[in-house]
C-alpha cells in the first residue's frame, strides 16, 4: 500500500479509538454502576460495580474495527453503486459533537427509564427521527451508514450476548430475548460518527 494511502488511514483510526475507548468506555462504565448492564465472569474488575479494567481498550478496538470495516464496505459497494458522496449540508465541527451527544443521551435515558414498558417505543421513536434527520440534513450515505452499522452492531451484541458466552448481559432484553432497544439508535448514531471521520479514506 502506498505511503499516501496508509496515511488516510491514521487519523480516523486514531479518532476512532480514542471515542471508543475515553466516550464509549466512560458510557459503559456508568451503565455497569448503575446496574443496566452486569459483566458476568469477567477478570480484572474494578470498584464494586465488577467493571473490567481493560474496557477502554476493549471499547477502542472495537471502535477501530467498525471503522475499518464501514471504510472498506463504503469504498467497495456504497460508492461503486451510488457513487460517490455530495458536497456535505453540515460541517463536522456540527456532525461530530452531535453524534456524541445523541449517543450519551442514549446511554442516560436508558438508565433514567429502567423497566419502563414504554422503553422500546421511545427509541424506536427516537431512531425513526434520527434516521429522517440523517436523510433530510445529512446524506444518503451517512443514512445508510446509520441503518448498517446500527443493524449490523446490535447483531453482533446479541451475539456476543449469548448465554454461552456468559460475559456480559443487560437487565432489559427486548431484542432478540438479549439485547435492550437503545441498542439500534446509539450504533445508527456511531455509524455516521464513524462515516464522517473516515470521509478521507479512498478518495
Amino acid at each position: 500500500m502506498k505511503k499516501a494511502s496508509l496515511t488516510q488511514w491514521f487519523k480516523p483510526l486514531t479518532l476512532a479509538f480514542t471515542a471508543g475507548a475515553i466516550v464509549i468506555g466512560a458510557l459503559d462504565f456508568f451503565h455497569t454502576w448503575t446496574g443496566v448492564e452486569t459483566y458476568l465472569d469477567a477478570p480484572c474488575t474494578v470498584t464494586t460495580a465488577r467493571w473490567p479494567a481493560y474496557l477502554p481498550l476493549q471499547m477502542g478496538l472495537i471502535g477501530t474495527v467498525v471503522l475499518v470495516s464501514w471504510a472498506l464496505f463504503r469504498i467497495y459497494v456504497v460508492d461503486r453503486l451510488v457513487g460517490s458522496e455530495p458536497a456535505q449540508r453540515l460541517p463536522d465541527r456540527i456532525v461530530i459533537p452531535l453524534t456524541m451527544v445523541m449517543v450519551a443521551a442514549a446511554y442516560f435515558l436508558s438508565a433514567a427509564l429502567p423497566g419502563t414498558v414504554n422503553q422500546p417505543g421511545i427509541f424506536f421513536t427516537l431512531y425513526t427521527f434520527s434516521l429522517a434527520f440523517v436523510l433530510l440534513f445529512l446524506s444518503g450515505h451517512q443514512a445508510t451508514a446509520f441503518v448498517i452499522v446500527g443493524f449490523a452492531g446490535t447483531l453482533a451484541e446479541t451475539i456476543l450476548l449469548s448465554p454461552s458466552i456468559n460475559y456480559y448481559e443487560f437487565m432489559h432484553k427486548e431484542l432478540f430475548g438479549r439485547a435492550p432497544s437503545w441498542l439500534p439508535f446509539v450504533y445508527g448514531w456511531v455509524g455516521v460518527f464513524i462515516h464522517r471521520v473516515s470521509q478521507g479514506i479512498g478518495k
